[in-house]
């Protein structure tokens, strides 16, 4: 009879340890398995890695110490901006204060950012890849200083970036609202 050792150190049946008795499944994977082991279906986070991958392909470099503010203040936003080789940038914002929800509530902010650099900036929701145009009327820009208003944000990561940016991809118009939560 075959025997391996366990996790806690001890000699155990192979048929036991291997869970040949039993089929456990590690179901925080992205794909959606069936107990045989064959793919039911991909998850959500699939689809977002798909979507992260796509912008974040290697041609986008950090920008250190990028400078921005939003109005309200949020107590824990990350905020993180990149610049292509044209100097188009992309900046992800998600609410980053507690675990991610199936419902998390949608709050709307201002975000300023002191050197931008975006020649038409799209609105771009990682999770779910959709992409809006900005209206004209919810971004201007002075100097150097872009200012976006009313920003979808949530506890996931968005993007504001450059069209150059996401390459070419039909958006929708981004809706206007009040906070969802």
């Amino acid at each position: 009879m075959a025997y391996r050792v366990t996790r806690a150190g001890r000699d155990s049946d192979a048929k036991t340890a291997t869970g040949l008795t039993r089929l456990k499944i590690n179901y925080k994977g992205l794909l959606g398995i069936n107990r045989d082991r064959t793919v039911h279906h991909v998850k959500e986070a699939y689809r977002a890695v798909q979507h992260v991958t796509a912008v974040f392909d290697g041609s986008l470099r950090r920008i250190a110490d990028y400078e921005w503010t939003s109005e309200p203040t949020f107590k824990n936003v990350a905020v993180f901006a990149y610049a292509g080789t044209d100097r188009a940038q992309a900046v992800t914002i998600w609410l980053s204060g507690k675990a991610p929800m199936a419902n998390y509530p949608v709050k709307r902010a201002t975000f300023t950012f002191a050197r931008g650099a975006f020649a038409d900036p799209v609105y771009v929701d990682l999770r779910t890849g959709t992409v809006y145009d900005v209206a004209d009327t919810m971004w201007s820009r002075k100097g150097a200083t872009y200012i976006f208003r009313d920003v979808p944000v949530y506890d996931s990561p968005i993007l504001i970036a450059d069209r150059s940016v996401i390459g070419e991809i039909v958006p929708k118009t981004m809706p206007r609202g009040e906070d969802d939560g």
